[in-house]
């Protein structure tokens, strides 16, 4: 049974010869795909907000508490206490994680390297 060859074989293939108004399709072609793609990043994948106002935030270093929060109340910011407690996160002395390093000095002894 025979089939008929939709495409013709490898050796067979030549490039088309690219007059100007092909050149000009493919440049178009081309423009236009760079273009969609940019389009879909700017405007589905990253958006910004449409109507963004200039939020600047005062330089407050070197200020006491007082004046810093002042200064940023001032400016339409919410200054909120953020405590003492240290992060949930954050390791402490005496840990039980086998990741934690502060549990004295060190079990392995190292060379001194001299220069």
């Amino acid at each position: 049974m025979r089939f008929r060859r939709h495409i013709p074989p490898v050796r067979e293939w030549r490039l088309p010869a690219l007059d100007k108004l092909g050149a000009r399709r493919w440049g178009l072609a081309l423009l236009g795909a760079l273009l969609g793609g940019y389009l879909t990043a700017y405007l589905l994948l990253f958006p910004a907000p449409l109507l963004h106002g200039h939020g600047v935030v005062p330089r407050v270093l070197g200020l006491s508490l007082q004046e810093a929060s002042d200064q940023l109340r001032k400016s339409g910011l919410q200054v909120q206490d953020g405590g003492s407690e240290a992060h949930p996160t954050a390791l402490r002395r005496g840990c039980e994680s086998p990741w934690c390093r502060a549990r004295g000095r060190p079990r392995f002894r190292y060379p001194m390297w001299r220069g």
